[in-house]
Parts: structure tokens; sequence; C-alpha cells
């Protein structure tokens, strides 16, 4: 018995690698990523109550703030989190374990078939689905690298949790946010630049005055809230032969501020944007 069992192993090895090329390995991973998500999307989560507690309880702020915002990608949840498999809680990547196992052997128990093994003999290729699945996912972990977008959607998704990823979200984008906002965008602010702030009454000629500025400059940008608006100055540029290019289309919804651009031929750039204060 021990000897046919392990020529059947060796059989089923060879078998399971045979089925499992860089392509079909790849669509295994991404049905198995895919299994894995969905599960996380749609059952409670669960985590430790500390590194050297074993007691499970749910997931909280603190463990998604240190899981998916303190860094750019992580797998580390796989190690730390855990859902609920019958009566057991599961560790992440143990259930993707399983998972590839499943996916995998249902294939494999197909071709297993073709190949003449029997009902007796089939658990050796089980046996070797579980070994590979073992193996492949160790080295295969980056496929579950997660980032924070991705994170927040698999949390706001999840009855239980989207309040989490909410919250753990809000305070991470206020987290970036500089007490001194002049530290923001070092490169432009680095640039000489020259604004003009045009302010005065409605109808006293702001926008007049400012188009007429646009018309010398050898560049310049218009903006204004309305397409309309946008739609009206452009036309008072073509009759007074100023070229332009439109970039009201491209993908712009009509919700976004309308704007356009020309080129002169003398002078510097400038921009305009039109508005009533």
């Amino acid at each position: 018995m021990g000897a046919i069992k392990s020529k059947d192993l060796k059989t089923a090895d060879r078998l399971v690698h045979g089925i499992c090329n860089d392509k079909a390995r790849r669509e295994y991973y991404d049905r198995v990523r895919e299994l894995l998500f969905n599960d996380m999307m749609t059952q409670p989560i669960y985590c430790r109550e500390s590194k050297k507690s074993k007691k499970i309880i749910p997931l909280n702020d603190d463990t998604v703030k240190k899981l998916f915002f303190a860094r750019e990608q992580t797998t580390e949840y796989l190690k730390v989190l855990y859902l609920r498999n019958g009566k057991k809680n599961v560790r992440l990547f143990e259930l993707a374990k399983q998972m590839l196992a499943g996916v995998l052997f249902a294939d494999a128990e197909k071709e297993a078939y073709k190949t003449g093994f029997t009902e007796e003999n089939i658990e050796a290729v089980r046996d070797s689905v579980k070994r590979y699945a073992e193996g492949a996912l160790s080295d295969a972990v980056y496929i579950f690298s997660l980032d924070e977008r991705t994170a927040l959607h698999i949390l706001e998704s999840n009855p239980v949790c989207g309040k989490l990823g909410a919250v753990a979200g809000r305070e991470a984008v206020l987290k970036e946010i500089p007490e001194d906002i002049t530290t923001l965008f070092p490169l432009a602010r680095a640039l000489r630049r020259h604004f003009i702030l045009h302010v005065g009454d409605t109808n006293s000629g702001k926008t007049y005055e400012s188009i007429e500025e646009l018309k010398k400059a050898a560049t310049g940008a218009y903006l204004a809230p309305l397409r309309l608006l946008a739609l009206e100055t452009q036309d008072r540029l073509k009759v007074s032969g100023v070229a332009f290019s439109d970039g009201r289309g491209g993908g712009y919804s009509r919700k976004c501020h309308s704007y356009f651009q020309h080129r002169g031929d003398a002078g510097p750039h400038k921009g305009v944007r039109s508005g009533g204060h």
C-alpha cells in the first residue's frame, strides 16, 4: 500500500505541475485573490487583541490604520486578519491557501480521471495539490498586495467594517496635511510668478479688461465657471482674430470649469479666471 501511494504521489505531482503552467498559474492566482477579497467585503473580519494575546476580536480602527495606512503597499494583513470558516477563525493567508487548493483540485481531479486515476488513489492528487498551494502562495504572496485605495474599497463594502475604513481614511488624509500649508507644492512655489488680483463691483469691467490683456499676451488661458460664459468669450476672441484651442472636450464633464487657451504674437503668459468677485 505504501509503495502504491508513493508511486501515485509522484504521478500526481507531475500531473499538478503539468496543468500549472505560467498562464494557468496566474489565472489561479487571480481567481483566489478575487475569492479572498470578496469574502473580505462580505464577512466579518477579526484580528488578535494584541501580538501576545491569542484572543480573537472584531477588527478595529487601530488595526486598520496600522495595516493599511502606514505604508504604500502591504501584505501584512494576511498574517494578522481572520475570517470565520465554519466554526473556526482562519487566518487570511491560510484561507487563501485553502482557496487555491480548492480551485486547483477541481481541475486536477478532472485531469486525473482522464489519465487513469481511480477513486482509491485520487487522494494522492488532493495531497499534491495541497503541497503545491502551500509552496506556490508562499512565493507569490505579492499578488495580495493592497494599497490604501483598494483597502478602503474592501472595508467600505463590508457591512460590518464599513465605518472603520471611512474613519481610518479620513484620519490618514488629515495626517498627511501639514500644519504649515506653505510647505505644500514646493516646486510651484519656487517658480517666479506674478499674480494680479483684479476686483471690483458687478459690471465694473473686470472681465472685459482681463480679456483685453489676454489678447495682448503671447500665451494665456481663460477659465469660466459656466460653459456659456466660456463660449461667449470664445466668440469674442474669434471675432478679434485671436487663435485659441478649445479645452472643453477631451473627457471633461460639462460640470467642470470650461476653459480654452490661446497663443498670440508677443507678451508674457497670462491667465484669466472669470468670476463675480
